[in-house]
């Protein structure tokens, strides 16, 4: 028994150490970025890539764990022949990829993914592109690297499967235990969220976080979540197709002004899981947000606002990045593709704004870790910010808990300051730390209860804001990330997608003032940056302000999208092939818009 326990730990260590030595091959191998980091910086890469390390290692040990599992019952040559087999292999291909990741990386600034299996396909124009010696060279590299592993691992780790005979059942109970504990390094932990990119994130430049990731995983992970090369929204001419994308994005200049500066702080407070039927002056409950319904009539409200997708990740590059939401993929979930992004933080920071993104959960869900630190922003606080004591059951830091914590540093913050708040306390589970205020259990009234919650901690913070010598230079945007569907309709509805946004503060030229022109949340980026006096290249949003905007949304969900233009919208599934819903006079106009949209946007997500 205790000689299988040895075995399987030895054979973990190894793995896991050729992993450690692989990431410092690519720090040597890189050796021209390297040296532009402190060597404190370098070395925290392993401490930031042990989940990645972690995980790969575990997904390397489920077959020596069923191995063992059966070998507690048999014995013979055979099971050191399939270890030997199976890690000769392994050896070989992790080398492969290792010396490949350290050679494509200086060239395309990212870690080996399966992009170089498409050049698979055409080996000889591969071939031509580099010179004999270099070929040489790349196969001595993977001799160098491989071949010592081997050694040891005949000289010092497989010596401990050899020799085993038959056990008993408390063996095979207690090694059964092990496998299933892989899940844990699997699965990077207990948390909420399974292990992605973004664990490995922590620096505000791309190279420390690169050198974090372990090439093995991401390239196994790029395999499993592969998305097809090729276009499968074609419905017409590609270039009828953008004519149509130019014809909805394309804007003047020239906008209407609603600020008396173009220089002001910008705070961004993006509501979880609000919608527009939580406010009273849009028609809907006027018992559970008093204070967004007040505070409609103090600011500037787009009414007809729509999110373009279903969920925080999906929407939150539309926020930031003006990157609509995708059907079945999410660009936040591709590190690869979010740096190539341009967003407002990055450019506000160009303009020497101070960026910060403040959230009470955990930026390693959804890859979000990674996708704040592509968007540019210099400080990031989570909840491990934060005391304990403070957090919910589930997620993290109750509202008013981030919101304390967020009004005093802008108190001593440098202005101007761009700063993104992400909210938490209207999601699922609806954990509240005040008295419920509606009586039941069902889940509509525990997000009624969790949005009413989350709208007097809002208030809370908003009379706080009122009051500080930052408030008068000072742009606050508040607007949700998406919604929450309601109860006896389609997910697809568009009723499930209209949002709000509203926009308050002390540099506001007028209140009260309300814009009725149908916009997203990719319409954001343009529109806040021309009413600073600067420009982005959004190629999918357009500035709202503009009199010749035009006046449409796009949303996605899995089965398909939505188009909504004034008096009509159209719903299209994939799976039927046709509308499940429409309505105005101008329906299939907006099924056009959007099927030219949607094959626009996929074919530049693609491409990315």
């Amino acid at each position: 028994m205790k000689k299988r326990l040895v075995a399987l730990g030895m054979y973990f260590l190894f793995w896991y150490a050729f992993f450690i030595i692989a990431r410092g091959l690519f720090i040597f191998g890189q050796w021209g970025d390297t040296i532009r980091y402190p060597a404190g910086t370098i070395l925290a890469t392993f401490w930031h890539g042990l989940k990645l390390d972690l995980s790969a290692t575990g997904f390397v040990m489920i077959i020596p764990m069923l191995l063992s599992l059966a070998a507690v019952w048999f014995t013979g040559r055979w099971v050191v022949r399939i270890m030997d087999t199976y890690t000769i292999m392994l050896i070989i291909l992790f080398s492969i990829i290792t010396i490949v990741d350290i050679v494509v990386y200086s060239y395309w600034g990212y870690r080996i993914d399966i992009t170089p299996l498409f050049y698979m396909k055409t080996p000889g124009a591969m071939l031509a592109s580099v010179h004999t010696w270099q070929i040489l060279l790349f196969l001595l590299a993977i001799l160098c690297l491989s071949v010592p592993v081997i050694l040891f691992y005949n000289r010092v780790i497989r010596r401990h499967f050899q020799g085993m005979k038959p056990a008993g059942l408390s063996s095979f109970a207690v090694i059964l235990i092990l496998f299933a504990g892989l899940i844990l390094p699997v699965r990077g932990g207990t948390g909420i969220a399974p292990v992605n990119l973004g664990s490995a994130y922590f620096h505000k430049d791309a190279f420390p976080n690169h050198v974090a990731i372990n090439e093995i995983w991401n390239m196994g992970s790029s395999l499993a979540n592969h998305q097809p090369g090729e276009n499968p929204y074609v419905f017409m001419n590609h270039d009828e197709a953008e004519t149509i994308v130019a014809g909805m994005t394309a804007a003047d200049d020239v906008s209407d002004s609603l600020l008396h500066r173009e220089d002001p702080n910008i705070l961004i407070i993006i509501l979880e899981s609000f919608s527009a039927y939580l406010l009273g002056p849009l028609g809907g409950d006027t018992t559970v947000t008093p204070s967004l319904n007040r505070y409609v009539y103090e600011g500037v409200l787009f009414s007809r606002f729509y999110a373009t997708g279903v969920r925080t990740d999906k929407c939150i590059p539309g926020i930031l990045c003006g990157y609509p939401s995708q059907p079945t993929t999410s660009i936040m979930k591709n590190p690869r593709k979010t740096q190539s992004l341009p967003s407002l933080a990055s450019i506000f920071a160009s303009r020497g704004y101070c960026t910060s993104f403040w959230y009470g959960g955990d930026l390693e869900f959804a890859n979000m870790k990674s996708f704040i630190h592509n968007a540019g922003f210099r400080r990031i606080i989570t909840k491990d910010d934060f005391d304990k004591s403070s957090y919910n059951s589930k997620w993290g830091v109750h509202d008013h808990v981030l919101y304390d914590r967020l009004i005093n540093s802008l108190d001593t913050a440098r202005q101007p300051f761009f700063t993104v708040a992400l909210s938490l306390s209207s999601h699922e589970p609806f954990e509240i730390p005040i008295e419920p205020v509606f009586e039941g259990n069902d889940r509509i009234t525990l997000f009624r209860n969790s949005a009413y919650y989350a709208d007097w901690a809002l208030g809370r913070f908003m009379e706080k804001a009122r009051t500080r010598h930052w408030w008068d230079n000072t742009l606050v945007i508040l607007l949700p990330d998406h919604c929450w569907r309601l109860p006896g309709t389609m997910a697809y509805d568009p009723l499930n997608f209209h949002i709000f946004m509203l926009w308050m503060g002390g540099v506001l030229k007028e209140k009260g003032r309300v814009i009725d022109k149908t916009g997203s949340q990719t319409d954001f980026p343009p529109t806040l940056l021309r009413q600073c006096g600067m420009n982005g290249e959004f190629r999918f949003g357009k500035n709202l302000l503009a009199p010749d905007a035009s006046s449409s949304a796009f949303y996605a969900y899995n089965e398909g999208f939505g188009m909504i233009i004034p008096g009509s919208y159209a719903v299209y599934n994939f799976n039927k092939s046709g509308l499940v819903m429409a309505a105005g006079q101008d329906s299939l106009k907006a099924e056009s818009l959007g099927k030219a949209f949607l094959q626009v946007l996929t074919q530049d997500y693609l491409e990315r």
